[in-house]
């Protein structure tokens, strides 16, 4: 009985590195490149570096300048980051531009999302063309045409605003909840 207990823990790690090796050559594949999490890119004009994520799974990246094409990476911290046909967990960064990608939530200065979305921004600008968030919070923020927020709290909303919630709508909603909430507690 113990043998048999044995034998398939013997067979796992045969069977893990089986498909890791399979994510190895499908990532390579999908990047178009040799299986490596990050590369070092080729020097921009002013010299700086740039970190590309070349393979379908990453943890996390941090450099000064970001570009994600076709992958999946759980956290970016960089100065620019630009994603191409990606998805990133998490952002942190002072500029964004996100093309046909996801992103769980951004925080940043500037984000440009074109037929992309993300979860949660919190950003002083922030442009979304044919594109969607869940919610947004900055200081300026424009929805372009095909643009969808959840809820939109900012000090200038430009463009086509089709929000479920505004300020207003977000006030309303939370006020009664929070009366709610502290009567239930005071029983």
């Amino acid at each position: 009985m113990t043998g048999e207990a044995q034998e398939p823990q013997a067979a796992a790690p045969d069977l893990l590195a089986a498909a890791e090796a399979d994510a190895e050559r499908e990532a390579a594949a999908i990047a178009g490149s040799d299986p490596v999490v990050t590369a070092d890119g080729p020097a921009t004009a002013d010299g700086v570096e740039t970190r590309t994520a070349a393979r379908a799974l990453s943890g996390g990246i941090d450099a000064e300048d970001v570009t994600v094409t076709q992958a999946v990476v759980g956290g970016i911290a960089a100065e620019n980051v630009r994603i191409e046909q990606g998805l990133v967990g998490g952002i942190a960064a002072e500029r964004v531009h996100l093309e046909r990608g996801l992103a769980g939530g951004m925080v940043a200065g500037r984000v440009r999302i074109d037929q992309g979305g993300a979860a949660r921004i919190i950003a002083r600008r922030v442009s979304i063309d044919r594109g969607g968030a869940g919610a947004v919070m900055g200081w300026r923020v424009r929805l372009g045409r095909g643009s969808v927020s959840g809820a939109v709290i900012a000090a200038r909303v430009d463009g086509e605003v089709r929000a479920l919630l505004d300020w207003r709508g977000v006030l309303a909603v939370a006020i009664p909840a929070a009366v709610v909430a502290y009567l239930l507690r005071r029983r």
